[in-house]
């Protein structure tokens, strides 16, 4: 496959590189490229756009990897996760190849866990939707895009791009990351061609907006429909999540908005 630089506004192709394995579906293209590029260091984020993709896409990743983790932390992990949710639930058997996967209706406290082991170079790849987007603060060495989505079927739009992309790059460890763009050729994949450069994009925090989402948090956290809700909204999720895990860590909220 062709590697291609995007440097101030200009195409450079780079070289070509080899997939060990031939993906036999297009769905199989993006974890088979993590696969191949990512395999030799841990930091790996890989987006998908929903919850199914992101279970689908870590038991392919998983499945490529020939190692089972012997790390207790994650081991704990595990066992955490076969009491809180199901001895079967799919993050079980991923985690054991240090891979994990991480989206909205999931547990708070299976995902900060995650987020806390992915942080500390336990977990080599996590799968992410946009709750990566919205509220979650991790960062990472490479992330793994291919077509882009927020919410139902919507493209991503620019500014949440450079949001993602923003997280490649650890602070203290790495002083830039990869954001490996998939198939970018393809324009009913990429709704066009993904952003190239940043032109007057400010990143707003989640946390920002929450004096104008005060009411729909309040019917995010009394409706039955959470699912149907966070399809609409990714963004009420999100906040929803970072006030949780707040007010957990610092005993309230007053002093952390």
């Amino acid at each position: 496959m062709a590697d291609v630089l995007f440097f101030r506004g200009e195409r450079q192709f780079i070289g070509d590189f080899d997939l060990e394995n031939t993906p036999s579906s297009d769905s199989k293209r993006l974890p088979f490229i993590a696969l191949t590029l990512g395999r030799h260091t841990s930091g790996n984020v890989v987006y998908v756009n929903g919850a199914a993709d992101a279970e689908k896409t870590a038991k392919q990743i998983a499945d490529g990897l020939n190692y089972d983790t012997e790390d207790e932390d994650v081991l704990n992990l595990i066992e955490l996760s076969e009491k809180v949710i199901h001895e079967r639930f799919a993050l079980n058997v991923t985690l054991r190849k240090g891979v994990a996967f991480h989206y909205g209706n999931m547990p708070l406290i299976i995902k900060t866990e995650v987020e806390r082991l992915f942080s500390k170079g336990k977990i080599k790849y996590l799968i992410c939707t946009s709750t990566l987007v919205e509220g979650v603060n991790l960062a990472c060495k490479n992330i793994f895009i291919r077509g882009p989505k927020k919410g139902s079927g919507k493209p991503m739009q620019e500014d949440d791009f450079w949001n993602l992309a923003g997280r490649a790059g650890r602070w203290g460890k790495e002083f830039q990351g990869n954001v490996i763009c998939v198939d970018t050729n393809n324009e009913r994949i990429w709704n066009g061609t993904p952003p190239i450069s940043k032109k007057n994009i400010k990143i707003i925090r989640a946390t920002d907006s929450l004096h104008d989402e005060v009411n729909s948090i309040y019917e995010y956290i009394d409706s039955p429909h959470h699912y149907g809700m966070t399809r609409a909204n990714p963004k009420l999720q999100g906040l929803l999540s970072y006030l949780c895990i707040s007010h957990y860590l610092h005993d309230g909220l007053v002093f952390n908005l």
